[in-house]
């Protein structure tokens, strides 16, 4: 069965949303979000295959990370269009995975959109960012010296703020400043019942971001989440996706919930033609 979605989360963007239901678990409903009018792909990837696309990605600072140890060994491929950045928790230290196309792809302003099913666990974060590769290094001066944009970035379920944030960091990191929003999920996650309170790490979800000379605009699913015009970066920025835990929050995370996985089927960027 087929189902088509129409929706305008604003005077500005029109979005079409398309799910496909298919039978079985191997076909599973695909999502996806068509960019804005005028934008064209400009980078993807699919995951597909069995091993991480090296033309693509690179494992992203290996080492320790506060007190957690990012490794290749968390990052792998299921074989089914998927990609897997895995915490597993091994001789006493706890590993995470990180990507970044910091050698490979930037761009400045764009649609950039990843398809996530998120961690169900509080104390390990999963996220959808880019970074400026001169991020700090003019201070006061975000639209030079470029920004961190966490697009999705989730704490865990069972939290009351529902555990995503989308933040824009810039100056150094020693004494960062940001702009943090909170986004608005009510048109995204409906109840079903006062007992059954959907999560959004239960199912995928299209994470996306409209970065034009002027704005952020965050999407979940084709709807508008939150938008912001404060620090907008004017450079060529990478693209990042990582699962780490930050030594704060591991004290929240069960070791018997490890391993654990934030799971990506797709990540696709356009860029304005106009």
């Amino acid at each position: 069965m087929s189902v088509f979605r129409i929706r305008v989360p604003s005077a500005r963007i029109f979005l079409l949303s398309i799910v496909i239901c298919l039978p079985s678990e191997a076909a599973k409903a695909q999502q996806t979000t068509l960019p804005p009018p005028g934008y064209v792909m400009s980078w993807n990837d699919e995951f597909e295959g069995t091993t991480l696309n090296l033309a693509k990605w690179r494992v992203r600072y290996p080492g320790i990370r506060d007190g957690a140890m990012v490794t290749s060994e968390s990052v792998t491929l299921n074989g089914r269009g998927q990609l897997l950045l895995t915490t597993f928790y091994r001789n006493g230290l706890m590993n995470t995975g990180m990507i970044g196309t910091q050698q490979t792809f930037r761009q400045r302003y764009g649609y950039f959109e990843a398809r996530i099913k998120f961690q169900a666990s509080q104390g390990h974060h999963g996220c959808f960012w880019l970074q400026s590769p001169t991020y700090g290094q003019i201070v006061g001066n975000p639209a030079a010296s470029g920004t961190e944009i966490d697009i999705a970035e989730f704490f865990g379920s069972g939290r009351t703020d529902k555990g995503l944030f989308s933040t824009v960091w810039w100056n150094p990191y020693a004494s960062p400043s940001s702009v943090k929003i909170t986004p608005n999920l009510s048109k995204v996650l409906r109840p079903v019942s006062r007992k059954h309170v959907p999560e959004l790490s239960n199912d995928f979800h299209v994470y996306a971001l409209l970065w034009t000379p002027s704005a952020y605009i965050f999407y979940v699913d084709g709807i508008e989440v939150g938008r912001t015009t404060t620090a907008v970066s004017q450079v060529p920025e990478y693209i990042v996706l990582s699962l780490l835990s930050s030594a704060w929050e591991r004290p929240r995370l069960p070791l018997r919930n490890l391993p654990e996985s934030m799971t990506v089927d797709y990540v696709r960027v356009y860029a304005s033609q106009n």
